[in-house]
């Protein structure tokens, strides 16, 4: 029969098991309770149970104990000694190496009582045990010696966390044993580069801890380095210089860019027809952006549709890794009734556009659609309103779209008016110029930072798709305002935008070269590549 331990053998009363007796704050193991509960264990062994040998069970409790304490030495202690014991047939058990008032001295944090109780326990075995104890005192200073020589396993110098919800940098810190000044320091000076309120759950911070330091007895981590990523490419590095001081600095790994090209005809949908070309469902969307201006995707395209599309990819340079940043070079959207080509314009002072061949501006003083993919559900005119149920004028046109879908700014323009406006619900409105205003009906949110006054630009992100105020389903309502009366943003005539002249034409004359010879090149590297392939296949078919 399989014996487990009792603590109430020894005292005749239980004693609860706190983590408190064995570890500090901090995890340290109180050596002192490990090697006298772990004596006690032996002694009771013997002494309950009629001098059976039941050394193994009870080495099996200090080690449970040991675990429990996460005491590295005194578990190692334990597996040394234990072999010893089993194989050594004895009646008796060491008591401890110290006289029982010391073991009184060590146990003062246990009630009087229950001092008395043990004492009287441990000298009774004690008397019996004299015979064995010399012999037994020599296997656990061997065991000791031998633990003492073995290294304990390092701890990690640099391990890397993920930011979960609801977390924060300087608890994420203090979680890994970091005291609460250092990691305070550490987030003070990482906020010069970063604002780690900004992080979001998911992020992964790489830590290398430093030297442990002891703070009123208790022993906490230090960083030695803090690796913060702002996205793919930027981080911020915090390391601590020889004066104790933390400092920040930023960093960004080198990129390259591959050019890429593809075409389509559009079969069923848009970005269905350019999955089976490979071509990226960002770039698509990219591109549907760009022809916005002059392309109302749901009325103007058809089945037969062409796109070509010259883009580049940034990847980094390091591991290859894609980097997400992808720039449309050269498009050209034909149509059943037109071919719409453009070219990436870029300027010295760092913005970029898209032009015609003619170097005229692809922009105009409005987009046609201020939303991607959205579908027009409700045209301007009178109709049935679908929640009063009566005939009404309908000055806008509606498009359908998921909520939360991006609602652009459909020119440049400040904002006039955004904010909660009876039956539109959440409600934007832009002036444009003197005459010309827009504006934008049961949004789900505004964006962030959007306040009456602030300046757009044309393509900025307002907010996003939702169903506030007198609305039936998630969709935008969009409305024209020419001279303060509402007009039909299909039909309103508008001014085109920017036209390059004198040197800047010439540069871009260059440039819609060189992006007609890079699509031509890359094109015919595919269909050699495609014919390659086939021929391959072929061969392998005929063997």
């Amino acid at each position: 029969m399989q014996n487990k331990l009792n603590l109430k053998t020894i005292i005749g009363k239980p004693i609860p098991l706190r983590a408190r007796y064995f570890t500090t704050k901090n995890n340290m193991p109180r050596l002192r309770y490990v090697s006298l509960l772990s004596a006690a264990v032996l002694l009771t062994g013997v002494s309950a149970f009629n001098g059976k040998n039941l050394m193994a069970d009870n080495t099996l409790e200090i080690i449970q104990i040991s675990d429990q304490a996460h005491n590295d030495r005194a578990y190692k202690l334990s597996q040394h000694i234990a072999p010893s014991i089993i194989d050594t047939q004895t009646d008796a058990a060491v008591i401890a190496q110290q006289p029982p008032e010391d073991l009184r001295m060590a146990y003062a944090d246990i009630p009087e009582n229950i001092q008395n109780d043990l004492m009287s326990k441990v000298t009774s075995i004690g008397k019996s045990a004299n015979s064995t104890i010399d012999a037994i005192k020599e296997q656990l200073k061997s065991g000791a010696q031998n633990a003492a020589k073995e290294p304990l396993p390092a701890a990690p110098k640099k391990i890397s966390v993920t930011l979960k919800k609801g977390d924060t940098l300087t608890g994420l810190l203090r979680k890994q044993g970091i005291g609460a000044s250092e990691a305070y320091r550490a987030v003070d000076a990482l906020s010069k580069d970063y604002d780690p309120r900004s992080m979001k759950p998911g992020l992964k911070i790489d830590i290398m801890f430093g030297d442990e330091r002891i703070v009123d007895g208790e022993s906490y981590k230090t960083i030695a380095m803090l690796d913060v990523p702002f996205d793919q490419i930027k981080s911020a590095r915090v390391t601590l210089n020889d004066d104790g001081k933390f400092t920040s600095a930023r960093h960004e790994k080198e990129i390259v860019y591959i050019e890429k090209s593809g075409a389509f005809d559009v079969e069923v949908s848009l970005f269905g027809s350019a999955q089976k070309a490979d071509i990226p469902h960002s770039v698509v969307a990219e591109a549907m952006r760009i022809y916005s201006w002059n392309v109302d995707f749901q009325r103007d395209l058809r089945k037969g549709d062409h796109l070509k599309l010259l883009y580049r990819e940034a990847t980094i340079k390091e591991t290859g890794e894609a980097a997400g940043q992808k720039e449309i070079l050269f498009a050209q959207l034909t149509l059943s009734d037109r071919d719409l080509p453009i070219y990436r314009m870029e300027f010295d002072d760092g913005r970029v556009d898209y032009f015609q061949e003619d170097g005229r501006s692809i922009r105009k003083a409005l987009m046609r659609t201020p939303i991607n993919g959205g579908r027009l559900s409700s045209g301007f005119g009178m109709r049935k309103h679908p929640v009063l149920g009566y005939g009404k004028m309908h000055k806008g046109i509606d498009f359908a779209a998921p909520t939360g879908t991006k609602i652009y700014a459909a020119g440049d323009g400040v904002i006039e008016y955004i904010g909660r406006n009876g039956s539109f619900g959440n409600y934007v409105r832009i002036r444009h110029n003197s005459k010309l205003k827009t504006a934008y009906a049961h949004m789900n949110r505004f964006e962030k930072g959007l306040h009456k006054g602030d300046r757009v630009r044309q393509g900025d992100v307002i907010g996003r798709v939702g169903t506030t105020g007198r609305s039936t389903g998630a969709h935008l309502h969009y409305e024209v305002h020419v001279d303060g009366r509402q007009m039909n943003p299909r039909s309103v005539k508008l001014p085109t935008g920017e036209k390059l002249k004198g040197e800047m034409l010439s540069a871009f004359n260059k440039t819609v070269k060189t992006y007609q010879t890079r699509y031509a090149m890359l094109q015919n590297q595919i269909r050699v590549a495609d014919a390659s392939k086939a021929q391959s296949d072929g061969d392998s078919y005929n063997e």
